[in-house]
C-alpha cells in the first residue's frame, strides 16, 4: 500500500510566499536517490500499431517527452490519427529522508467540447489535480486547459518511496492537434 499523500498548507521551501523551483540537479542531489519512469500509450499511430505499448525507455516518435534528470514529463497528441490516444507515466521516487516536493502542471486541450482531454494527476494514490478541455465549439482551436486546482502544489512525500502518477485520456479520436499535458517536480 502506498504512503498517504499531504498537501502542505503553506509552500515549502518558499520565496516571497510561493514555492521555491530548484533546478533538477539541486533537486536530485538533495533529495533524491532515485527516480524510475514507466510509460503506457494507446491508439497512437506512428507504429501503425494503436495498441497498448509499454515500456521504459522513451521510443523516437513517442506521445511521450521526458526532460533531463526526468523531472518533467510530456504527453503530446497526435493530430487527428483516427484513434482515442491514451498514456501514462509513473514515477517511482526514492527518497532519503521525508521532504516537501514541489509539482507543476500546465496543457492544452481541444476547444470543441469540455468532455474531451482528460487529464489526472496522482501522488501516492491520492488525487492532486484533474483537467479537461475548455471545449467552445470551437472544434480544432487549442486553449488551455481547465485545471481543477492552481499550479503548483507541494505535496510531503515520505522517507522511501513515493509515487507520482499522470493519466491522459482524449475520449475521442478528433480535435487532438497541439494538445498536450506536461508535469514537472522538483
Amino acid at each position: 500500500m502506498s504512503p498517504p499523500v499531504h498537501v502542505i498548507d503553506r509552500k515549502f521551501p518558499t520565496q516571497g510566499g510561493r514555492p521555491v523551483i530548484v533546478t533538477e540537479e539541486q533537486f536530485a542531489a538533495c533529495c533524491c536517490k532515485e527516480i524510475v519512469w514507466a510509460f503506457t500509450e494507446e491508439g497512437m499511430n506512428y507504429r501503425g500499431q494503436p495498441t497498448l505499448q509499454s515500456y521504459s525507455t522513451i521510443p523516437t516518435s513517442a506521445p511521450w517527452f521526458r526532460g533531463k534528470k526526468g523531472l518533467t514529463v510530456r504527453f503530446s497528441c497526435e493530430p487527428d490519427n483516427g484513434f482515442t490516444q491514451k498514456g501514462t507515466a509513473t514515477a517511482v521516487i526514492k527518497t532519503k529522508v521525508a521532504r516537501p516536493m514541489s509539482i507543476a502542471w500546465r496543457g492544452m486541450a481541444e476547444g470543441q467540447a469540455d468532455t474531451f482531454d482528460l487529464f489526472n494527476l496522482t501522488v501516492n494514490g491520492t488525487t492532486l489535480v484533474s483537467a479537461h478541455s475548455p471545449g467552445g465549439g470551437n472544434g480544432y482551436t487549442t486553449a488551455p486547459a481547465i485545471f481543477s486546482t492552481a499550479s503548483p502544489k507541494s505535496v510531503a512525500l515520505v522517507a522511501g518511496e513515493n509515487t507520482v502518477s499522470m493519466t491522459f485520456d482524449s475520449v475521442d479520436s478528433q480535435f487532438n492537434t497541439g494538445v498536450f499535458y506536461e508535469i514537472t517536480i522538483s
